[in-house]
């Protein structure tokens, strides 16, 4: 049994200070403050639990403060910024639609009355699901990152860049923003299906309440995001784009070997998600990024069966598959896409470095570095334009997104060669580094499910997994087996095969 030792007598004691260190207390016999005021300054939830089972005494402090110890520990000790992200997908969470309309007014009154989270009355149960994501969004601001300094050619490059705390935490604010973003998705889908999937004009009065959202012509499921996109800076909706498509690359050859492997879902899916912008790949991220880190964990078939047994359902797929949501873009082809506008007088805007007025021109949470507003208006243009400047190909979105160019310090970028990056707006005529620098390499992870063999092969070994199911037989399914059993018939396709 661990001891303590008392450092003061208490008032009005005689017992001298030797004495008492010379009879030292045991858990049990802590004071209960003590013990409270211990629990609440453990570093973490895991130490919690911990120290509340070492004795029974303990154990009784923290089941009647529970609430508050949790509180103290998870929430008063998040970095700033990522607290005041996590508080707006809490109360969106917690907000209540009755259809698309009062959706967009829940939105304004979320950012416009947003109160610290800390602050609010949360319950056990709050807190607990709160944990469960921000542990996810710690897992994932870690992981994505490292990918990309160990695998991707910019940033790989030793003593370039690296993962310091003001880094992490910007990739766990977009991961939180990517998670508002889904939860107002998934609550415009719901309310849309219950309005009958009926638009209605935006009323007068709701036009004045945002100076940056009267230019959305009609409430549905497409708008609404796009609603919540208009209360960030440009650079924080690229941030959530760069940070989905970065998610989607760290799942997908998971969930790839998954359903090579399994017989009931391997039956159901006839196609690999062979690239980050896969059509349907946002069906996969709309599972949030709990069920993701929990994908990721598991050690055993049986645990992913066990996982995706209940959200199969919820994942259109395969060529036809309708998006349930939209991939994040903060560029020309968002405009012309989302708020119906024509784009010429923008694409000149973009050009130049300076932002349309329907995005905040300040970001929600400045953490004084101006390194990813300078990757954004240095390089961002790229993005916004491959599509209509194709002699302009130098950049694509694929390469700015896949090395998460808008995620870090100034001097990391000039470290790598992107010299008088901070000026404002776009260099006449070029992008600001040498020609041989390897943001011109191309980088595609999922490059090795892109070919017709092993789409083929996918889609035959789907044909036998339905016949296979279809016999009663469900698990494990021996995928290279099968491959190596069929080479030939698999070879002689000259198309996908498509069921």
């Amino acid at each position: 049994m661990a001891q303590f030792s008392e450092q003061r007598s208490p008032q009005g004691s005689d017992t001298s200070e030797s004495e008492v260190i010379a009879n030292p207390l045991t858990l049990d016999q802590m004071p209960y403050e003590i013990i409270l005021n211990f629990l609440e300054e453990m570093p973490d939830i895991r130490s919690v639990h911990a120290f509340a089972s070492s004795c029974k005494a303990i154990y009784g402090v923290f089941k009647r403060n529970e609430l508050q110890i949790l509180s103290k520990v998870f929430l008063y000790k998040m970095d700033e910024g990522v607290r005041k992200e996590a508080t707006i997908t809490e109360c969106l969470k917690r907000e209540k639609w009755k259809d698309l309309g009062d959706g967009f007014e829940s939105i304004l009154r979320v950012f416009h009355n947003v109160q610290d989270i800390c602050k609010q009355d949360n319950s056990l149960e709050n807190i607990k699901d709160m944990w469960r994501l921000h542990k996810s969004v710690e897992y994932f601001a870690d992981r994505i990152p490292t990918t990309l300094l160990r695998d991707h050619p910019v940033t790989s490059v030793k003593g370039h860049f690296s993962l310091t705390p003001k880094v992490r935490a910007r990739f766990q604010r977009a991961l939180y923003r990517l998670s508002s973003y889904l939860v107002i998705t998934e609550k415009s889908e719901a309310a849309s299906l219950s309005n009958g999937a009926q638009e209605r004009r935006i009323l007068p009065d709701e036009e004045r309440e945002s100076d940056r959202v009267e230019s959305l012509p009609t409430f549905d499921e497409r708008h609404l995001p796009e609603a919540f996109c208009t209360r960030y800076s440009v650079v924080e909706v690229e941030q959530v784009a760069s940070v989905c498509f970065l998610l989607i690359a760290e799942i997908a050859p998971c969930f790839n070997h998954f359903i090579e492997h399994d017989i009931e879902f391997g039956s159901r899916f006839v196609e690999y998600i062979t690239t980050p912008m896969h059509p349907a790949a946002t069906n996969l991220v709309a599972l949030g990024l709990t069920f993701w880190n929990r994908f990721l964990m598991a050690t055993t078939r049986d645990e992913l069966y066990e996982l995706f047994q209940p959200m199969v359902d919820q994942i259109p797929f395969g060529p036809d598959a309708k998006n349930r949501v939209l991939f994040p873009i903060a560029g020309v082809s968002y405009l012309r896409q989302t708020f119906e506008l024509a784009v010429g007088p923008y694409l000149t805007l973009w050009e130049n470095g300076r932002t349309p007025d329907l995005f905040m021109s300040i970001p929600f949470f400045d953490d004084h570095d101006s390194g990813p507003a300078s990757a954004r208006s240095n390089m961002g243009m790229f993005v916004e334009n491959r599509n209509y400047r194709v002699d302009d190909g130098r950049f694509a979105m694929l390469q700015t997104y896949s090395w998460a160019y808008v995620f870090w310090d100034l001097k990391m970028l000039e470290n790598s060669g992107f010299k008088d990056i901070e000026k404002n707006g776009r260099n006449e005529n070029d992008a600001i580094f040498p020609q041989d620098h390897p943001v011109d390499i191309w980088w595609e992870p999922l490059e090795e499910k892109q070919t017709l063999a092993s789409h083929n092969s996918l889609a035959l070994s789907s044909r036998e997994k339905r016949k296979v199911l279809e016999s009663g037989q469900t698990g494990y399914f021996d995928f290279e087996t099968f491959c190596e059993n069929n080479k030939d018939k698999i070879s002689a396709y000259d198309t996908y095969i498509y069921d």
